[in-house]
């Protein structure tokens, strides 16, 4: 039994390991503190989810600001990209510069940053806002993978003025990212119980 449970965990960690896809769970928040936090080891490549007429918010880690991009894929939504810091500052944000009404960010533009980011995926029209006052975040509807440049460019993001409409799936690819936290310890051993489950139900057959 232990030789099977021991096989069973190396098993898991393998397969976490080498991970590199989060599939949006139910549906992502659209301010910072209801981000989703992708959950893996290592390398992030992929994020795959659904919009319907909101904003969804993705935690990660940039490990490699020379590397760093993130395109919008498999969609038919025109696409809006926000990346913000964990406080909620604004990074950068692009609007079509992947072509065909898709999205894509680096760093050609702004200081690169390493660490952890959030990711914003939008409908074109949704404009992250800092209050009355001091409006967006960034001047135009259509930044070209840009940093925040209007009167809100120094304030964290508090809500979103307008949420364009638009449903579809999509697919994030990442490149020089990797996943906010490593699953906890739990959930390790409730993969390898389970596949330790399936190897003795086999070896009994």
């Amino acid at each position: 039994m232990k030789k099977y449970l021991l096989i069973a965990a190396l098993a898991a960690v393998t397969a976490l390991s080498s991970a590199q896809v989060w599939n949006e769970s139910g549906d992502a928040g659209d301010l910072i503190g209801s981000a989703q936090q992708t959950q893996g080891v290592g390398a992030l490549t992929t994020i795959n989810g659904s919009l319907d007429d909101d904003v969804d918010i993705f935690t990660f880690n940039i490990v490699n600001s020379a590397t760093f991009s993130i395109t919008v894929t498999n969609t038919t939504i025109d696409s809006m990209l926000y990346m913000f810091n964990a406080g909620g500052m604004g990074v950068v944000a692009d609007d079509d510069s992947a072509g065909n009404f898709l999205s894509f960010i680096d760093f050609t533009n702004v200081a690169p940053v390493t660490g952890t980011m959030n990711i914003a995926i939008a409908n074109f029209f949704s404009d992250p806002w800092i209050n009355a006052a001091n409006g967006w975040m960034w001047d135009a509807f259509s930044p070209a993978n840009a940093g925040p440049n209007a009167n809100g460019a120094n304030n964290p993001l508090d809500h979103w003025d307008a949420i364009g409409a638009g449903a579809d799936t999509y697919t994030l690819v990442l490149t020089g990212a990797e996943f906010a936290a490593v699953p906890e310890p739990a959930t390790f051993v409730a993969i390898g119980l389970g596949l330790a489950g399936l190897a003795i139900a086999r070896r009994r057959k």
